[in-house]
């Protein structure tokens, strides 16, 4: 089926978390993190619609009005945090809480797929003597697992935050994933061979986070697996351990990524390039969101 008779059935929304560029001296700090991730939500265009209506309501709530940027940086950062919600809005500590509580229990009450692809630099720099460029490692995992999820079911779009900044060649980090997003849409997979992407369409969009409340979403999924694999980053590929440790936020999301057989999530919902040592971490039945 040619493209141009195809339409977007769903839509992927990306933001980012850590650093992008490796280290020349292999050290990793605040500054240059050893992690970086891209965080997505997928779902229907109508449900996106919903989901955009149910959050601007939430913070009309708490705010007073509908058009606040949820960032994860500024609600982690004390002065960011006071700057841009507590002394703009004249809210105090615990209304903000409040809203975060209000705003996570809103989404879950509604129906879409996460999706978050991990690269650590460290690995990747020890497993590969020329290692991919990680937002590179990162989009091509978000794109197979997307395509694997809309097999069957339609057809995707993808929407990420404006990626501000160049490259150590000085390319441009935005002209840098759309000659990747084209080059995928007409070959298919770098990384696995014979896999085609028939299921995403549409050229890449870039958007301003402050005025799409699901890449704001994207941001806040980016940031909770980018904490919870720099706390316990380890125990991913830790064998033997019965129950994964988990950063709170990241686990509040476990029952909305992308599952396989026995629910399973690590390969599917959270993806960490390179993988040394799968455990096949899933969530249990007897213990909703837990994995």
């Amino acid at each position: 089926m040619a493209e141009a008779t195809r339409r977007s059935t769903h839509r992927l929304y990306i933001d980012d978390s850590g650093t992008k560029e490796y280290s020349p001296d292999g050290r990793y700090d605040a500054g240059n993190t050893r992690y970086f991730v891209l965080g997505g939500v997928l779902t229907t265009i109508d449900t996106a619609r919903e989901m955009g209506t149910v959050i601007r309501s939430v913070k009309e709530l708490h705010f007073g009005v509908p058009d606040v940027e949820v960032k994860s940086n500024w609600l982690r950062i004390p002065k960011e945090r006071k700057k841009h919600y507590l002394d703009r809005y004249g809210m105090s500590e615990e209304n903000l809480r409040a809203f975060v509580e209000d705003y996570y229990s809103s989404l879950l009450s509604l129906d879409f797929t996460l999706i978050a692809c991990v690269v650590n630099k460290v690995h990747m720099a020890e497993d590969y003597s020329d290692p991919w460029y990680a937002p590179a490692v990162a989009y091509e995992l978000m794109i197979q697992r997307a395509q694997r999820e809309m097999e069957g079911k339609g057809f995707f779009s993808v929407e990420v935050d404006n990626m501000t900044g160049a490259t150590p060649k000085h390319r441009p980090y935005s002209e840098n994933l759309v000659r990747q997003h084209d080059r995928m849409r007409r070959y298919g997979s770098d990384l696995q061979r014979g896999m085609a992407f028939d299921r995403l369409i549409g050229n890449l969009r870039f958007v301003d986070s402050a005025r799409s409340d699901l890449v704001q979403v994207a941001d806040i999924v980016a940031y909770n697996v980018f904490r919870q694999f720099t706390e316990y980053g380890d125990e991913w590929e830790t064998t033997g351990l019965t129950k994964l440790p988990t950063y709170s936020y990241f686990h509040s999301l476990l029952q909305k990524f992308r599952r396989g057989p026995n629910n399973r999530i690590q390969g599917y919902g959270v993806v960490k390039m390179p993988l040394r040592q799968p455990v096949h971490w899933r969530l249990t039945e007897r213990r909703q969101g837990a994995p």
